[in-house]
């Protein structure tokens, strides 16, 4: 990720790298660039990624940010182009990524609608330039939040966007790239996914329940939370409500496995 800013053909840029109580060498390999736009926290204390985020926010002296994890990389031209928008006093950018992963598979995912929000839009690292003021109008990111930090800033972002009648503008082409991880922490650890979709579905009821499509894929993922914790009553009454939504034999058949506790331990257990 270093490497790749300080290679930007946009120079006038500083960098905060917040870092959250790692026991690597990153501050090391910081330390090592010596470059005076670059700045290094140290958290002794762990506190999760909408935390230091949100501490990334305070401390930033430029009016407009965006976020860059450590293991992802940008293009070259990245901040250039999104420069060029914020000199046209866009408050919103968004642009495509390059998803690498785990097998090495590279595809391009272009901003596209979120719902049924008139706004094409990523928000995977990198692929999202703010205003400042924005983040700060809404609160910044949920601290309580591991999984679904950048769903809930988003759905909460593009309605004050809409709202406050600002400009927001998508550059239709790869500018960063995302390299998925089969070991991912937070994707990996059910009871922050599940936690983070029940709240998700509870903030955000009314943006769901107007978008069917998102609102039935987010119920199943609460339903398969729950039946991994072994909750099958809570995880059956979830997969019934994805099922009136759309049925099929997918979500049929969950109903079914929920209702039998044994079967569903076996499958549960094994996914």
């Amino acid at each position: 990720m270093l490497k790749s800013v300080l290679e930007q053909s946009f120079q006038n840029w500083e960098l905060i790298i917040l870092d959250d109580g790692s026991n690597d060498n990153t501050q090391e390999v910081v330390k090592s660039f010596d470059d005076p736009r670059i700045t290094y926290f140290y958290f002794i204390k762990h506190s999760g990624a909408g935390d230091k985020r949100n501490e990334g926010i305070r401390r930033a002296k430029s009016k407009y940010i965006t976020f860059l994890d450590s293991d992802d990389e940008a293009l070259p031209d990245w901040l250039e182009k999104i420069n060029k928008k914020i000199l046209e006093k866009y408050s919103l950018i968004s642009c495509g990524y390059e998803r690498i992963q785990v097998n090495k598979t590279k595809n391009i995912v272009l901003p596209q609608y979120m719902g049924d929000f008139d706004i094409r839009i990523n928000f995977k690292s990198g692929t999202l330039c703010i205003d400042k003021k924005v983040l700060q109008g809404i609160g910044g990111f949920d601290p309580s939040l591991a999984s679904g930090l950048n769903t809930d800033l988003i759905l909460r972002v593009l309605p004050y966007i809409l709202t406050n009648k600002l400009s927001y503008i998508y550059i239709n082409e790869a500018l960063v790239r995302v390299h998925e991880h089969s070991k991912n922490r937070i994707r990996n650890n059910n009871q922050a996914v599940l936690f983070g979709t029940l709240v998700l579905l509870d903030k955000h009821n009314l943006w769901f329940k107007r978008n069917p499509q998102e609102y039935k894929d987010y119920l199943g993922v609460a339903g398969a939370g729950l039946a991994k914790e072994g909750n099958f009553k809570k995880s059956r009454n979830f997969f019934i409500k994805a099922f009136k939504i759309k049925p099929g034999f997918k979500p049929g058949l969950k109903i079914i496995l929920t209702s039998i506790p044994f079967l569903g331990k076996k499958i549960w257990k094994n996914e």
